[in-house]
């Protein structure tokens, strides 16, 4: 299986993990901000949940990885997110 990244989704992820790692802003203020930035999750749903915004900072295919017979492996594709963001990530949460 491949994985693809789609520019714009790409640089949500990024915000999001910019907003928490180097803001320290909660779930519950990364989604207003993402709100009021324009960065919406959807055409039809604009406003990201809590809980996709959680997903999305605990995922590790964002540094990188793929999940693969039950363990990460590290992946080709690109990382969306360095070593020290996501560390800041990890002592935040």
């Amino acid at each position: 299986s491949y994985v693809v990244t789609v520019a714009k989704n790409a640089s949500k992820v990024k915000r999001i993990f910019q907003l928490r790692a180097f803001e320290r802003l909660t779930l519950d203020e990364i989604v207003e901000r993402l709100f009021v930035e324009g960065l919406f999750y959807s055409d039809a749903k604009p406003r990201f949940s809590k809980t996709k915004v959680a997903h999305i900072l605990h995922d590790r295919s964002y540094l990188g990885f793929i999940w693969f017979r039950e363990q990460w492996w590290p992946g080709k594709h690109e990382a969306l997110v360095d070593q020290t963001t996501w560390d800041l990530v990890r002592v935040s949460l």
